[in-house]
């Protein structure tokens, strides 16, 4: 038997590498069936809906006890897709930020496969 943490983490890391549906994956290109079989990553494009730009900031407080470095690792994965842009990095108060706007928030596609695995995603 696996000690509980242990348990706990593979649980968690299952749950988020859930792959997406075969009916709403089969049109999407490589880069973009990869960028969203992540649950992180699908949070962030719900985050980022109505295509007005985040912070990292913002993107921090929706995701509280994630990491300044996950946050903008996955929302950089959906810009290599082209599903986010990225600003270049800013200085903000002697720290760096930056801002992330979605490009797909009116794709029919992309509404459809964010609302189809939105209860999944939530599980943890």
């Amino acid at each position: 038997m696996q000690p509980r943490r242990q348990h706990s983490a593979q649980r968690s890391h299952d749950e988020t590498n859930r792959p997406l549906p075969a009916q709403l994956a089969q049109n999407l290109e490589p880069k973009t069936r990869h960028a969203l079989m992540h649950a992180t990553r699908r949070r962030i494009l719900r985050v980022l809906d109505d295509a007005s730009p985040r912070t990292t900031q913002d993107l921090m407080a929706a995701f509280p006890g994630v990491s300044l470095r996950t946050i903008t690792y996955h929302a950089l994965v959906l810009g290599q897709c082209g599903s986010v842009s990225a600003s270049p990095l800013k200085p903000v108060h002697g720290n760096c930020a930056r801002s992330f706007v979605s490009n797909v928030a009116a794709n029919a596609q992309y509404v459809a496969i964010l609302g189809a695995t939105e209860q999944l995603d939530d599980i943890h």
